[in-house]
This record gives structure tokens, sequence and C-alpha cells, in this order.
């Protein structure tokens, strides 16, 4: 309180009109920080002076520091957003080349074993060969 003389004055009550729902949020903020509405009330005051002082000081008008805020938490969100979207896409490309892998490794194991069908029957068909000219032999063999 001011002193003035003997007198100490009193700070002037102020009524103030505020919407239900600005009220009830008040009241909720006032009661888990274990203050009054007067108290939430006074401390929210004084914090929005002490923003603005801070950033007149730095940049300009109260005005220009809620619209670069509402700038950067638009952002921010964005960027979240971006986020999530790299995360889904990184997840997908890693199943994608799981699956990849297990395609060429099954056809490369498929390969191999198309490999040794094809030396096996070459090999069959040459001892077939063999066994077909021991039966009919050539006139150029003979």
């Amino acid at each position: 309180m001011i002193q003035f003389g003997f007198y100490m004055s009193r700070p002037a009550s102020y009524p103030l009109r505020i919407p239900d729902i600005t009220r009830d949020y008040l009241e909720e903020q006032a009661k888990e920080n274990n203050r009054s509405l007067q108290g939430e009330l006074l401390t929210r005051i004084q914090v929005t002076m002490d923003i603005e002082r801070l950033y007149k000081n730095q940049m300009g008008s109260l005005d220009e520091l809620v619209t670069r805020l509402s700038k950067l938490l638009t952002a921010e969100k964005k960027l979240d957003k971006n986020f999530e979207d790299i995360t889904k896409l990184k997840e997908q490309l890693e199943e994608k080349n799981e699956l990849i892998q297990k395609l060429i490794s099954t056809s490369h194991s498929g390969l191999e074993d198309k490999k040794k069908n094809i030396t096996r029957i070459s090999s069959q068909l040459e001892n077939v060969l063999n066994e077909f000219h021991q039966l009919f032999p050539s006139e150029q063999n003979k």
C-alpha cells in the first residue's frame, strides 16, 4: 500500500465484468496456483507488464509479440506435423527395404537352385547323349 503522510491509501476497487468462461478458467488457475481470484488476476497483469517491458526494450509493442508468438506456435505445429510425416515415411521406407532384401535373398537362393538344376539336367543330358551314341554309333564314330 502507498503511504501518504499519516494515511495509507487503499487500492481503489474496480468492478470487472468478464465472461463466465474466462472467470471459470481464471478461478481454476487461481486454485491450482493457491491464490485468490484477485491474486491470480494481479499476478497475470504483473507478468504481462513485465513481458511487455522486456519486449519493448528489445522489439516493439505487446501486440507485435502476440502476433509473433501466434506465428511461432503455428510454425511449431506445422513442424511437429512434418516431423510426424517424416517419421512415418522413414518407417515405410524401412519396411520396403526389408521387403526388397527378402526378395533379393529369395531370388538369389532361387537362382542358385535353378543353376544347380540346370547343371544337374545338363549332366543328365550329357549322360543320355553318351548312352545314345553308344547305342547308335554314327558313321563318323565307326
